[in-house]
């Protein structure tokens, strides 16, 4: 495959309205290109929300803008990128194999099907391409769903020029991917854009595009740390993983009988296991008690969850409040010498997270990290959904919450 030999330019452009998240995009850039952010002042009307008036005029120049840059760069390889995206890795040789042999590369819109997304274009600066922005300029941006992007699917489904084009691999990931076929970001994942920002209601709120973006960074970026944090979590238990995971189906088995679990059952049982690893830890680091909402918290800001309705999680805990804080009691209350009227898988459990956690956290003194990536473990091996581990994380951030408030925390370590 030949090689793009010059330093690659990157082309992009914001507004005012858009200068914070400016800031991230040009603050994650991996690979070592030419960069070039155009300001264009003030958007106009609409504070840079989608579909706005001041949103169209800045598509029209933003089509002028790369007839300027295809023309000065004639025969070379740039990039145009939208400046509501973040990089998570280098990705020029992904570039360079996807643009071969074609003019255009483009980000997927989707998860599947061959719909660009042009907020990520690869282009060949040659009379096609030319002649394709030329010919997008011709429609009426403020009549089309996704205004330049909707025009240039249009040329390239119905075939109207000559252009030879291809699609950027999935690791070009954008939040339509989710939206359209629940594509979660991938773990090799090289870009993130943050489109699917229509201004929206949150409890009666009018949140705009902008602010929808800069929380999308933030989730997406909590979420691959999360997802990177476990690899290496599992890389590095790979054997005591395969123990651990044996041990705690046996637990499974004697827990749940040979009845198929639930969602709500799943949950539960969850409940139990990451309540008996927070006693096992707060023997050690009493301390770490008052935090432990806290970190579950942090937990619930790892996942990826855009979109989702918490008011109806809120309710669930309400309704199950008093069952939550009776299982901290019980599991409060197990001495392994001593088991009383404890389940006996619930007695092998808490001795599973004596052996398994006291190891790790002697030797290194990580009893938070150690806490964390043993409860990942457990997530892991239960297949539990984003969902399920939101409503697990916000049952124990709460019930932690309200045993604080009600001044058990001496008597719970």
């Amino acid at each position: 495959m030949a090689q793009i030999n010059k330093r690659m330019k990157l082309f992009s452009i914001y507004t005012d309205e858009l200068s914070e998240i400016k800031d991230v995009f040009s603050g994650s850039i991996r690979d070592d290109w030419d960069v070039h952010i155009k300001y264009m002042g003030r958007a106009g009307d609409g504070n840079g929300d989608f579909a706005s008036k001041g949103f169209y005029y800045i598509q029209q120049r933003k089509i002028e803008f790369l007839i300027e840059k295809i023309k000065e760069n004639w025969d070379d390889v740039i990039i145009y990128a939208d400046i509501d995206i973040q990089f998570f890795d280098k990705c020029s040789g992904l570039i360079e194999h996807a643009i071969y042999g074609k003019d255009f590369a483009f980000q997927p819109e989707h998860g599947s099907g061959n719909e660009v997304n042009v907020g990520f274009s690869v282009i060949r600066c040659n009379e096609k391409t030319l002649a394709v922005y030329k010919l997008i300029l011709q429609y009426d941006f403020e009549i089309l769903p996704i205004a330049d992007q909707s025009a240039m699917n249009d040329i390239l489904q119905e075939n109207k020029t000559d252009v030879i084009w291809g699609l950027l691999p999935k690791q070009f990931w954008a939040m339509s991917h989710y939206m359209s076929e629940l594509f979660a970001p991938p773990n090799d994942i090289v870009i993130h854009h943050a489109n699917g920002t229509r201004p929206r209601l949150v409890n009666g709120e009018r949140i705009g595009s902008v602010q929808l973006k800069m929380e999308q960074f933030q989730m997406i970026r909590n979420y691959i740390d999360a997802q990177k944090e476990l690899e290496l979590v599992t890389a590095m238990l790979q054997t005591k993983n395969s123990v651990f995971s044996d041990l705690l189906s046996a637990i499974e088995g004697k827990a749940m009988g040979n009845e198929a679990s639930d969602e709500e059952t799943q949950i539960t049982f969850a409940f139990y296991l990451h309540v008996s690893l927070i006693k096992i830890i707060n023997l050690f680091v009493p301390e770490l008690f008052g935090n432990t909402p806290l970190l579950y918290d942090g937990m619930m800001r790892a996942l990826f969850l855009p979109f989702f309705d918490s008011e109806e999680v809120g309710i669930s805990y309400l309704q199950n409040k008093e069952m939550l804080s009776e299982i901290c009691q019980d599991v409060q209350s197990i001495e392994l010498e001593q088991p009383g009227d404890i389940p006996a898988w619930l007695i092998s459990w808490t001795a599973l997270c004596n052996e398994m956690l006291l190891e790790p956290a002697i030797n290194t003194g990580d009893y938070r990290g150690t806490l964390k990536r043993m409860g990942c473990l457990i997530n892991q091996h239960l297949k539990l959904s984003e969902r399920s581990k939101y409503v697990l994380f916000y049952f124990i951030r709460e019930t932690f919450s309200e045993l604080a408030r009600s001044g058990q925390e001496a008597s719970y370590s």
